[in-house]
């Protein structure tokens, strides 16, 4: 697994640089696989597999989703959040 950022950064990432990061770094991941990263798994027991975080939508299984998922994601942060050295981590960790 990758660790974020890459340690040719040498600045120190706050939690929601971090938090910014791992999605930025998801959408480089191919054939859609990042796509998980927004469902929950449920407990043990419950009915359902996994919760999407931001539709609340069940799905039985990971197989019904579709692998398809176009990559890509806009970063829209405030001014003053990072987005500069979020995308400067991101092309460090890349690499």
């Amino acid at each position: 697994m990758m660790t974020l950022p890459h340690s040719i950064i040498r600045t120190p990432l706050l939690p929601h640089q971090k938090t910014g990061l791992a999605f930025l770094w998801d959408q480089e991941v191919p054939n859609g696989q990042s796509s998980r990263n927004l469902w929950a798994t449920s407990p043990p027991g419950s009915s359902f597999n996994a919760r999407h975080i931001i539709t609340n939508k069940f799905v039985i299984s990971f197989e019904s989703l579709s692998t398809n998922t176009p990559l890509g994601g806009l970063l829209t942060d405030d001014r003053g959040l990072g987005k500069t050295i979020k995308a400067i981590s991101l092309i460090g960790t890349s690499k």
